[in-house]
């Protein structure tokens, strides 16, 4: 017999549910987007995906300790100081004393580590233009990309990346 909910289910689809799967549907093909993506950047490019985070968050927050670093990032101190040592070997980062503890360093971007992720931003964007022009989409097309725009703002609001928890 039946279930009320299995009723429910079968007549309509809850609001909940259509939220479920339009999320669903989103995840599956940014996931695919941003593996083909990295796919095509790791041939041909040096940084792993671990140090351009790390560098991220360098640029977005300004000097760290590789314990906040790795807090934010969600990792063990350990595997943090593994990839900025990687990054310190190519002179993508510079180590200074903090002002207020000279025991704790902070770590923050150097020029040469600023130039890499502007390299690596542009080379991104330029694969998306180019995989946008040969989509050929239509005037139509292209303003209906535009105005989801706020919407994925949204979502990417509350996807809360980087806090500490």
């Amino acid at each position: 017999m039946p279930t009320k909910r299995a009723t429910v289910d079968a007549a309509a689809p809850t609001e909940s549910s259509r939220v479920d799967d339009v999320a669903v549907m989103f995840y599956q093909n940014v996931s695919l987007m941003l593996f083909r993506m990295r796919r095509a950047t790791s041939e041909k490019e040096v940084l792993s995906e671990s140090e351009m985070t790390a560098m991220g968050e360098l640029l977005r927050r300004g000097p760290l300790t590789i314990a906040a670093l790795a807090r934010f990032e969600r990792i063990s101190p350990q595997s943090m100081g593994a990839t900025i040592k990687s990054l310190g070997a190519r002179g993508l980062i510079v180590r200074t004393p903090d002002a207020e503890d000279g025991r704790r360093i902070n770590i923050s971007l150097s020029d040469a580590g600023r130039e890499a992720l502007k390299f690596r931003h542009d080379a991104r964007i330029r694969r998306f233009i180019e995989a946008f022009e040969r989509s050929t989409f239509s005037a139509r097309e292209i303003e209906r990309l535009q105005a989801i725009r706020p919407l994925l703002e949204r979502v990417a609001a509350n996807m809360g990346h980087g806090d500490p928890r």
